[in-house]
């Protein structure tokens, strides 16, 4: 009994509820027609606006493509104009390079002929001075009954005038080697300074080189106008004066060797400061004559007395 008034129940339930369905079904509002429009519209506008931005990107695309060839075409014109400055600053320092070294051997052979010219006129006057004073000295040794010391000292005399004239040639000599290492420095300062490379320092130093090699050769001038003769007052005074001349001549000697050694080392020394420029034997300017690399080589001289 209660089972079938539990069945009854649910039917009726069913029934109403379809019917509430049907209801709410026939009574439900259709999509407005404005919707539909309003979704075009912002569709519309969303294309309408792509396209604008990409119309944008387009132009400034193109205007940043043209903005990059001025650069590149402006880039290449100051690219040409700078080498073209290079290539001027290069011809104007080869010119000034030649220039250079052309005023160098100028000097440096005015220098020797100079030079040359004073020690031959020195020479010459000294050659007719050394046989009047050997006249004189024979005639002041006739007083003395030695013939064997006349005979010495007449040959010391000749010894003492002859070695004089060849320690100042071997002098001369080494100063013109030492102006050669010089030249040859000065010819790698110039190629180091037409690369832009700071050489004052060696330009001092080759100052101080030139102005001892100067000295040396003024030096050197006195030098061989120079006799070298006995004071001879009585025979047994004759050692001694031998001996004073002697100790004159060999004073005299080596003063001129300090001056040539001072001019050396100050060649030296510019040579050492060249030495410290980074790559300088690379640095090369094209030119008629090739320079080596400065070398220095011992000019000794050695004396002997007789």
């Amino acid at each position: 009994m209660m089972k079938k008034i539990c069945f009854s129940i649910f039917i009726v339930s069913l029934v109403f509820g379809q019917t509430a369905l049907a209801q709410d079904s026939s009574t439900a509002t259709p999509v407005p027609s404005t919707l539909r429009d309003r979704l075009q519209d912002a569709q519309d506008t969303f294309r309408d606006e792509t396209g604008e931005i990409r119309e944008r990107f387009r132009e400034t695309r193109e205007g940043v493509r043209e903005e990059l060839r001025e650069r590149y075409r402006d880039f290449f014109e100051a690219k040409d104009g700078t080498i073209q400055n290079i290539r001027e600053f290069r011809t104007e320092a080869i010119q000034q390079f030649r220039d250079r070294r052309v005023e160098a051997k100028d000097l440096i052979r005015e220098k020797r002929e100079n030079f040359r010219n004073a020690v031959d006129a020195n020479r010459e006057e000294l050659r007719g001075l050394i046989s009047t004073k050997r006249d004189e000295l024979k005639a002041k040794l006739q007083e003395f009954r030695d013939n064997r010391k006349k005979v010495i000292v007449e040959r010391i005399y000749d010894r003492a005038n002859a070695l004089n004239e060849r320690v100042t040639d071997k002098f001369a000599k080494a100063l013109d080697h030492l102006e050669d290492v010089l030249d040859r420095i000065n010819s790698r300062t110039d190629k180091a300074e037409a690369h832009g490379v700071d050489v004052s320092a060696v330009r001092t130093a080759m100052g101080e080189a030139s102005d001892a090699i100067d000295v040396a050769r003024a030096v050197v001038e006195e030098q061989t106008g120079k006799l070298y003769e006995f004071n001879i007052t009585e025979e047994d005074a004759l050692k001694q004066a031998v001996q004073e001349t002697r100790k004159a001549l060999h004073d005299d000697l080596t003063s001129v060797r300090d001056e040539v050694k001072a001019a050396r080392d100050a060649v030296h020394d510019a040579a050492t400061t060249l030495a410290q420029i980074p790559k300088v034997d690379e640095f090369e300017v094209e030119e008629s004559e090739s320079d080596e690399n400065p070398e220095l080589e011992d000019s000794e001289t050695d004396e002997q007395e007789q």
